[in-house]
């Protein structure tokens, strides 16, 4: 899909077409190993990567459990099994 393709799609009223809509994703990935999230991103951390009344806009980091855990420590709330979350 070019971006002319997408710049179309997003001044359409209405419903995108089936072609663009399967097309085009958006994946949570991690700022430190470049993993993406499942649907579900469980247990994964996002931090603010900004300096409120300094930078421009806000900037969300997202990190995989794995690599929050080595950067940040250990949540401070307990994360429960995959088996126990419905």
């Amino acid at each position: 899909m070019s971006q002319a393709d997408v710049h179309a799609a997003d001044q359409t009223k209405g419903p995108l077409p089936n072609r663009l809509q399967s097309t085009y994703v958006r994946c949570m990935s991690c700022q430190e190993c470049g993993i993406h999230a499942d649907e579900r991103a469980f247990a994964w951390r996002a931090y603010r990567g900004d300096v409120p009344g300094e930078d421009d806009q806000p900037t969300v980091l997202l990190y995989c459990p794995e690599c929050a855990e080595r950067e940040f420590g250990p949540p401070r709330t307990p994360v429960f099994d995959r088996e126990d979350v419905a």
